[in-house]
């Protein structure tokens, strides 16, 4: 990979095309010109028994995974089965196409069909269908869609549409260095999801054991939380909050208590069970003079409303919106961050719950009543750190996903448009 990357070469000679500026020596071709646009479809007439291996539009996990294949005989196949794919052929989604539900087919079995809500690709003679698969992931390819797209409930384009599309046609040797280089990338970035999915499988095997068996236990007792060990108590979440606190919204026409230094957040402003940045900053008047509270950093947050069920620690001294409740754990029984994970096993428990019919909610009284499990405070950071050392391990690899994805997209634009060549 390194190596590709090294052999990059700058500072082209472009020409104007419809498909862009692009190097003088490369050619500008429609997507029909290079593929054959849908070249099969399976036969009224074929056999009801006969199995077929299903791929829909759901069947797209993310951008280039395909789960695998439902299957079915032909006789109770939709009627939307139809479309024959084979090894190296591309399918895209022509249904909200800025979804990326487009992928490469690696399967080479028999009877593999799509769904008709996909265009399929299926490379002529002399093109790389690696690179047209690089492209048409390209924000090039999607905004041009984008501007095809019919329908307002179910926006989506024909797969004319996709034939149509004229792009950058480099030499058969740079389609194929193209695509060897941002398929080693996309490789990477596999394999970083990979190890992701297996660290929050461990993460979620680990809370399910650390915070129901503890560590080390031989001894249980059954409890209205299950089976625990005998020497942890089940206390409601109000006995183990110094203070639990509402929140509320300033008023929003008053631009002045909207243009201070404190960050209020809503449920909106929670991802991944964490806060991190801040849209939405007021004034200590705006404080004073609605229902909102200043949340110290270090308490924990809990969505009650609109995004209900999410959760977070504060990083930072917050003031909290009416959908979020702010408590403050009594230091001598529980830790927030041990709160934290209880609350993220229990969560659901907590949700089932819900009140209201236009917005749904948890009401503070269920909040308030309900049951945890408490260890002792030695054995409660023996299990935040092992919980945490997991989201740690998490977090180093959200963020190599993160560089991968950022040098994935750099790379595209200037390969795919021959600024760079290769």
């Amino acid at each position: 990979m390194s190596n590709q990357i090294g052999s990059l070469k700058m500072g082209q000679k472009l020409k104007k095309t419809p498909a862009g500026e692009i190097p003088v020596d490369w050619g500008v071709a429609t997507i029909a010109d290079l593929c054959q646009v849908n070249p099969e479809v399976i036969k009224e007439s074929t056999p009801p028994d006969t199995q077929l291996k299903y791929i829909d539009i759901a069947s797209i996990e993310r951008t280039g995974s395909i789960s695998i294949p439902k299957v079915m005989e032909f006789k109770d196949a939709p009627s939307r089965a139809r479309r024959i794919v084979k090894a190296g052929d591309v399918i895209i989604s022509t249904v909200r196409p800025y979804l990326k539900a487009f992928a490469r087919i690696t399967d080479a079995s028999e009877n593999l069909i799509a769904s008709t809500g996909f265009a399929v690709l299926r490379a002529r003679p002399n093109v790389n269908g690696s690179y047209v698969y690089q492209h048409v992931l390209s924000e090039m390819f999607v905004k041009y869609l984008e501007g095809k797209m019919t329908g307002s409930s179910y926006p989506a384009v024909n797969s004319s549409d996709v034939a149509e599309y004229q792009m950058p046609v480099p030499t058969a040797l740079e389609q194929e260095n193209i695509a060897r280089i941002l398929s080693e990338v996309d490789t990477l970035i596999d394999t970083v999801g990979t190890e992701i999915k297996k660290t929050k499988e461990l993460r979620k095997g680990l809370m399910c054991q650390l915070l129901t068996r503890g560590v080390g236990h031989k001894n249980f007792k059954e409890t209205s939380r299950g089976s625990i060990p005998t020497s942890w108590d089940v206390m409601p979440i109000k006995a183990l909050a110094e203070a639990m606190l509402n929140g509320g919204t300033p008023d929003r026409t008053n631009k002045l208590y909207w243009s201070g230094t404190i960050p209020w957040i809503s449920g909106a402003d929670f991802s991944n069970q964490k806060v991190e940045a801040f849209r939405r900053y007021i004034t200590p008047e705006a404080v004073n003079n609605s229902a909102t509270n200043v949340i110290p950093k270090g308490a924990l947050l809990v969505v009650t409303r609109t995004g209900v069920g999410k959760l977070a620690i504060a990083p930072v001294d917050v003031t909290i919106s009416q959908d979020i409740t702010g408590i403050i754990p009594k230091a001598s029984l529980v830790s927030t961050e041990f709160m934290f994970w209880m609350l993220n096993l229990y969560i659901g428990k907590l949700k089932a719950n819900h009140q209201g019919t236009s917005i749904n909610g948890i009401l503070r009284e269920d909040l308030e009543s309900f049951l945890l499990p408490i260890p002792p405070l030695l054995e409660q950071h023996k299990i935040t750190c092992i919980l945490m050392g997991c989201d740690d391990s998490l977090n180093k690899q959200d963020q190599s996903l993160t560089k991968l994805t950022t040098l994935k997209k750099s790379l595209m634009n200037m390969l795919l448009t021959g600024k760079v060549r290769v």
